[in-house]
């Protein structure tokens, strides 16, 4: 487990690494304009005094020099980055660690109302789980972790998810050298939807040999010409009548062409970014029988996913350059947009089947590495038994969007099928940031991660929240209607469901007058006494809390306040009982309003 000193020390030292290579970066820029320089002075001195073979062999040694540093500079920008993304996520830690979450990819997109917990428990949006969890850099990896908070693990996968994150917990370099490789390509205009589209399009040019012979033939007879005018003196009509011909073959295919670089050109980002993580997956050396499993899946059949992602990134690149002018005139020339469309028809053939589960193997990798990464950087987070449909009991649990030094946690227990726990107390005194608490937690466990808690076992539910309902003008909905219709979402999902429920029920039933939101809250009780679920209810309404004396299956616990030298003072813990003092006259009063004598 690390610390905040852990990631300075780490960020401290990638901050250094990125000023090295940067000055590495300005050094060779340097040289390539005084290669250049040089090169040119010389190359124009010599063929002045009509030196040829000076002039040839100055310019032959000035180009491969460029060119070699062109590729060393490429190379330099390249570990100058990878050590700046390398400080961004050490930076990105710390700030999780402060309980600063701002500036972090929230998520939001995925939320969704209607959703049986999402907006109740801070799955995403601001401030929010997501934020605190994800540490995925391409658009698929950061849909599968909000996937995996939206819907609990399989049970038959639970136990191998949490055995990837225990392994690659402690394998710190390796998951933030594995995230930092796809950063520079990450973004938010990437989408694979047009390239998954291309995928299923029927192939042209591959199945018609007639192309495929036009491709070698027509550049050779171009190419003929070309020599024949330079050495033979040739008519130069028999050169424009070659590239006339080119440009007409080359216009039966241009629709295609442009067609296909549409489907993919949103996704040549995130292809580029798959290329370095598949290579950092196929060369790790993993344990576990569930990281072997995804390894395994990158190299079938002796088709190894990074030679073929490797090959149609490059296709890829080279319908992008279709807009440079150099590309058209060797395009005029060798039909580059036939040899391209075939060479891309080809490796959709062989691998429209398999490149799919390619890009999902990586990104439940970056999603297993998010839920690593938050057990290693919260040494109060640990993975979670999952026990029996009914049981959750945990030790020292808090809520882990609350800031470490300000959490208070607390130890509960419940398992017995129907139970029903009312939980009463003050106002502010932390009966919903506890249902809060439970609830996230069972997210993150049923979701293959780690828990903010000392110890926990959680039962395998399904899980439920009421706590937000708000109103809806543009539907006409009062928030009395709206808590209603989430009430039904409940009761149907007990109706339905074949396995058992945790619900988290807070001040149900507020927008009705207390008498009638007592019965409707009481009926609603003994209807979740007799159901396969379990759940907690937090109230203001004590008188709820006698329920437990007519059944076995409801508790009461309570969070209390104390007033202490006129101030309202909280502890924030859970106590078994109904709750025995309540603040609302004092908090009123302290807000300016007078009670009469």
């Amino acid at each position: 487990m690390a610390g905040k000193q852990y990631f300075t020390q780490r960020l401290l030292d990638f901050n250094s690494l990125t000023r090295y290579w940067q000055g590495k970066y300005k050094y060779i820029a340097f040289l390539r304009i005084v290669v250049f320089l040089i090169g040119s002075i010389a190359s124009i001195y010599f063929a002045n005094n009509r030196n040829a073979s000076l002039t040839f062999f100055v310019l032959f040694v000035t180009c491969a020099l460029f060119f070699f540093l062109v590729y060393r500079h490429n190379k330099i920008r390249h570990e100058r980055d990878q050590a700046k993304f390398m400080a961004q996520i050490n930076e990105m830690e710390i700030k999780r660690l402060e309980g600063d979450l701002s500036g972090l990819d929230n998520g939001s997109e995925f939320n969704d109302n209607s959703h049986p917990y999402s907006s109740d428990l801070d799955i995403f949006g601001r401030h929010s789980l997501f934020q605190l969890v994800n540490r995925t850099a391409t658009t698929p990896g950061r849909i599968m972790i909000a996937s995996w908070l939206r819907n609990r693990a399989p049970w038959e996968e639970l136990s191998s998810r949490q055995g990837a994150v225990d392994e690659l917990a402690s394998e710190t370099e390796w998951r933030q050298e594995f995230q930092a490789s796809a950063m520079p390509y990450s973004q938010s205009g990437s989408d694979l939807t047009g390239f998954y589209d291309w995928l299923q399009t029927p192939s042209t040019i591959y199945s018609n040999t007639f192309p495929d012979r036009l491709k070698i033939l027509l550049p050779g007879i171009t190419l003929t010409a070309l020599a024949g005018l330079f050495w033979f003196h040739l008519p130069y009509y028999w050169f424009i009548l070659s590239l006339f011909l080119n440009g007409l073959v080359l216009s039966r295919v241009f629709q295609l062409v442009k067609t296909t670089g549409e489907y993919t050109s949103k996704s040549v980002q995130d292809i580029k970014a798959f290329y370095l993580l598949i290579i950092k997956a196929e060369q790790k050396d993993f344990r576990c029988d569930y990281l072997l499993k995804l390894q395994k899946s990158l190299v079938e059949d002796s088709v190894s996913a990074s030679n073929q992602i490797r090959l149609l990134k490059g296709y890829l690149q080279w319908f992008e350059a279709r807009a440079n002018i150099f590309y058209f005139l060797l395009n005029l020339i060798f039909l580059l947009d036939i040899h391209l469309l075939s060479k891309a028809e080809r490796w959709k053939e062989n691998n429209r089947k398999r490149v799919r589960a390619w890009i999902d193997t990586i990104a439940t990798l970056e999603a297993i590495c998010s839920f690593a990464g938050t057990l290693f950087t919260h040494d109060e987070f640990n993975l979670p038994e999952i026990g029996s449909a009914y049981k959750l009991e945990i030790s020292e649990a808090g809520h882990p969007l609350i800031a470490r030094k300000e959490r208070i946690c607390n130890d509960f227990v419940i398992q017995e099928k129907g139970t029903v726990i009312i939980i009463t107390g003050s106002n502010m005194s932390g009966k919903s940031t506890f249902l809060r608490t439970l609830g996230i937690n069972l997210v993150l466990g049923l979701a293959g991660g780690p828990v903010c808690a000392k110890k926990a076992t959680i039962p395998y539910v399904r899980l439920f929240s009421g706590m937000r309902t708000t109103d809806n003008l543009e539907e006409h909905i009062s928030s009395f209607y709206a808590e209603l219709k989430r009430i039904r979402q409940l009761l149907d999902l007990l109706e339905t469901s074949e396995e058992s429920v945790f619900y988290l029920l807070d001040e149900i039933l507020k927008g009705t007058n207390s008498k009638d939101r007592h019965k409707g809250t009481e009926a609603l009780i003994h209807q979740l006494i007799m159901d396969n679920c379990i759940g907690l209810v937090s109230t203001h309404d004590i008188a709820l809390g006698e329920l437990a004396a007519k059944s076995d299956h409801v508790l009461n616990f309570s969070f209390s306040s104390n007033i202490i030298n006129n101030e309202i003072v909280f502890d924030y813990k859970i106590n078994p009982g109904i709750c025995k003092s309540f603040n609302t006259s004092k908090l009123m009063e302290n807000m300016g309003i007078i009670f009469p004598s």
